[in-house]
Formats: C-alpha cells, sequence, structure tokens
C-alpha cells in the first residue's frame, strides 16, 4: 500500500489575482443560476431574471449580473468565506483534485 498526500495553496478571495477574482466571481453567477431556483434567489438576482425576461434576452442574465451586481456577488463569496486555488477555481476538499 502506498499512502499519498496532495498540498494545495488556497486562497481567500481577497488574495486572488483579479484574473483569478474575475473566474471566481463568474463560477458564482453560473452556480446560482444552474443550481438555485427563483424563489430562494436573493431580491437583486429575481429583478435581474425578471428585466431579462422581460426584455425576452434571458442568455444576457450573467452579463447584468456580472457587470450590474458584481459588488452584491462578491460580498456573498466574503460571506461564505470561500477558498479557492490561485487560479479562481473553488477549492473543495470533499473531492480528489
Amino acid at each position: 500500500m502506498k499512502t499519498i498526500t496532495k498540498t494545495f495553496d488556497v486562497f481567500n478571495y481577497t488574495e486572488l489575482n483579479q484574473t483569478a477574482k474575475n473566474k471566481a466571481v463568474i463560477d458564482q453567477i453560473n452556480f446560482y443560476i444552474e443550481y438555485i431556483s427563483y424563489e430562494n434567489m436573493e431580491e437583486f438576482m429575481q429583478k435581474a431574471v425578471d428585466k431579462m425576461e422581460e426584455m425576452k434576452t434571458p442568455w444576457f442574465l450573467n452579463e447584468v449580473l456580472y457587470f450590474d451586481h458584481r459588488e452584491e456577488m462578491e460580498n456573498d463569496i466574503l460571506l461564505n468565506e470561500y477558498l479557492y486555488l490561485e487560479n479562481g477555481e473553488m477549492y473543495n476538499d470533499n473531492e480528489e483534485n
């Protein structure tokens, strides 16, 4: 039997460079859009969904959240104290990397 231990440098959001922060925000937006029901979304997200539906352009939701609501998305990231790899990919200690 052989035991292999991997180590990773992990960073909180504020320690990431700008490119990695951009990836973290985009990934957070994609997560909300794909996995969070409308009823469970924050009010600002519901308003963005409603606006895109009203304009018949739901494919722009990611961009609206990224450019118009980035601060709210970053606050959510900071509140949850997520950890990231250097490239901005969220670190998950429950899976093998």
